[in-house]
């Protein structure tokens, strides 16, 4: 039995077919679903017209996308904080923390602007290989 995850850390996202007042299940889901395989509303919306099922409005799909995002983001910073905690245990002491940076921005831009102003960045702990930020 896994015991890293107490009953706490479980986060509800409701099975049943209406949750809140006229907010379906399987939108939720589908928001999910976008967000975890990196998906847009015009991709899913091309698949459903392709399966003759009807067109979900953009403003539908983003409201059920923060819904979700609540979600994968408190289990992403609970993984960061585990990561971080097994980072400070191997280390011998504090002056052995280390940590492997890498970052970088997007250049690719409309025909007229290449300088994006978003970016990415990732921190790895040296002695666990794992993503501590």
């Amino acid at each position: 039995m896994c015991t890293k995850w107490k009953a706490v850390n479980y986060s509800y996202i409701p099975t049943g077919k209406v949750h809140g007042k006229n907010i379906w299940d399987i939108n939720s889901k589908l928001g999910a679903a976008l967000l975890f395989c990196g998906l847009r509303e015009t991709a899913i919306n091309n698949l459903f017209a392709a399966i003759n099922l009807p067109y979900i409005p953009a403003t539908t799909l983003k409201r059920r996308e923060r819904e979700t995002c609540i979600v994968f983001e408190s289990v992403a910073d609970m993984t960061c904080d585990d990561a971080i905690a097994e980072e400070k245990r191997r280390c011998e002491n504090e002056e052995q923390y280390t940590a492997l940076f890498d970052a970088g921005w997007q250049t690719r831009g409309s025909g007229k602007n290449y300088a994006s102003l978003s970016g990415h960045a990732s921190m790895i702990g040296r002695t666990t290989g794992k993503v501590i930020s």
